[in-house]
């Protein structure tokens, strides 16, 4: 079942108790379902996508965002997206280990553990690669060796 955004709407008391119009003018803010955004950040879903699923426009689920941490739907999306990344770490990480390849290892290496390459072309036309990591430089592979 496909749950539908609903729209809230503000109904302000005057003096002598009554209810009276809405404040604010224009359309009532819409709420976007937060049962939806947790599913929505693992599958990393654009605005664009998810505005199609709700039946909305991009610029309303946009505006959602713009409220950051305030909105629950937006916090909830963040922890989807952060679960499925974490998932995925978790999965190149073990691979690199189980595979004891050095390509994989490498990728691991420079993406989860801060080390980098850089590349040193002297005037003689010969290129050397340091690999890099908390800024000592590290041995080489015996793959990446002369």
């Amino acid at each position: 079942m496909k749950a539908k955004p609903t729209r809230k709407v503000q109904k302000s008391s005057s003096r002598n108790g009554s209810l009276s119009k809405p404040k604010k003018a224009g359309r009532p803010k819409i709420e976007l379902p937060v049962e939806m955004a947790h599913g929505f950040g693992q599958l990393g879903l654009t605005f664009d996508d998810m505005a199609d699923i709700l039946g909305i426009s991009r610029r309303t689920v946009a505006r959602e965002f713009s409220e950051g941490e305030a909105s629950d739907f937006v916090t909830e999306y963040r922890r989807g997206r952060a679960n499925t990344n974490r998932s995925i770490r978790m999965k190149i990480l073990q691979r690199a280990i189980k595979e004891d390849k050095d390509n994989v290892l490498l990728f691991a290496a420079k993406n989860y553990c801060g080390m980098k390459e850089t590349a040193e072309v002297d005037h003689q036309g010969q290129i050397s690669v340091n690999v890099t990591m908390g800024g000592e430089v590290i041995k080489q592979p015996k793959w990446m060796q002369n």
